[in-house]
């Protein structure tokens, strides 16, 4: 009999078609590619973002780690995709594109990204009162944000910790006991450190962009 082969397929699958993430992390989506009907080869993986209206992001980090793969006959591999996301990032709604190029047709698989206008800035375990706080940004660092973020301090360490702040971020009233928050939305440039372990010299700078 004459019948029709097969034609080799290769299919996409992401662990995540959803992340709720905020500014400043990384977050990392796993790719499952799978071949059928015979499929053999390379398939090669193109991570791209794009916004609301489909148009490519510039200035952000994506990796896939392998870039590419080789499937054996019914196999499958996985790909892990890491996207960092800029602390100044202006599009909040970004959708992370996967697309497949091999023998077989192209496939894409996609996953949408919401990501809340927030940055925060954790006092690690273990920084009791040495100065500078070990973890957080490096004396006179710049954080790059837009205006109307909000900065989440958060006390991750065992002992309490006063952020000061000066210009536009307001200094904190009373110390910010173990794993408390204190959160401060700037809309104009300003400087902070931690008052009760650092000095003015240990001051980190928060940078607004247009």
């Amino acid at each position: 009999g004459g019948g029709m082969q097969p034609t080799p397929k290769v299919a996409a699958t992401v662990d995540k078609s959803t992340v709720t993430t905020e500014l400043g992390k990384t977050e990392t989506v796993a790719l499952t590619i799978t071949g059928s009907d015979g499929f053999t080869g390379d398939v090669n993986v193109a991570p791209t973002l794009v916004d609301a209206q489909g148009a490519p992001l510039t200035g952000w980090t994506i990796t896939a780690t392998p870039p590419s793969v080789t499937l054996t006959q019914i196999g499958s591999a996985t790909v892990h995709v890491d996207v960092a996301i800029p602390t100044d990032a202006a599009e909040l709604a970004p959708t992370l594109k996967l697309e497949l190029s091999s023998t077989a047709a192209p496939v894409e698989a996609d996953s949408a990204f919401t990501i809340a206008k927030q940055v925060t800035l954790t006092i690690d375990s273990g920084a009791g009162a040495a100065a500078p706080h070990l973890g957080l940004p490096l004396p006179n660092s710049r954080l790059n944000v837009r205006a109307g973020t909000k900065l989440v301090f958060h006390n991750g360490d065992t002992t309490a910790h006063r952020i000061h702040g000066s210009n536009g971020i307001p200094h904190e009233a009373d110390d910010l006991a173990p794993g408390a928050d204190y959160t401060v939305t700037v809309n104009s440039l300003g400087s902070w450190y931690c008052h009760d372990h650092e000095g003015d010299s240990d001051s980190r700078i928060v940078n607004i962009v247009p």
